[in-house]
């Protein structure tokens, strides 16, 4: 019998445009944790990744201005396809880039294999 392993999601790339934009918003009296704006994704891949990291980039084939940890995410109110993410912020997740293969529309998930 083959062993067929399950890719695993292990990071997420999203266009957020502008650290205060109506999307991305710092959590209020939690200095350094912030809330995405509202993306697709699905209730599977938003668990796996939870402890992963976050990076947020004002286009798709900028750096990340932004990222972190994710922390947890909540289904956004009237779709719960869509999904809003908590994460910490981390210094180590800015100015990362990423390859164009991958992306639809404003959002890349990162799958190990």
């Amino acid at each position: 019998m083959e062993n067929i392993m399950k890719k695993r999601a292990v990071a997420l790339h999203l266009v957020e445009k502008g650290l205060y934009s109506e999307n991305l918003k710092p959590r209020p009296g939690v200095p350094g944790e912030w809330d995405t704006g509202n993306w697709w994704i699905s209730d599977s891949s938003a668990k796996e990744l939870v402890g992963k990291n976050i990076h947020l980039h004002p286009g798709q084939k900028k750096q990340s201005h932004l990222g972190g940890e994710i922390i947890s995410y909540v289904n956004f109110t009237g779709d719960r396809k869509r999904k809003i993410f908590h994460f910490r912020e981390l210094v180590d997740c800015k100015g990362i880039g990423t390859p164009k293969e991958g992306w639809s529309n404003e959002k890349k998930i990162v799958w190990d294999k």
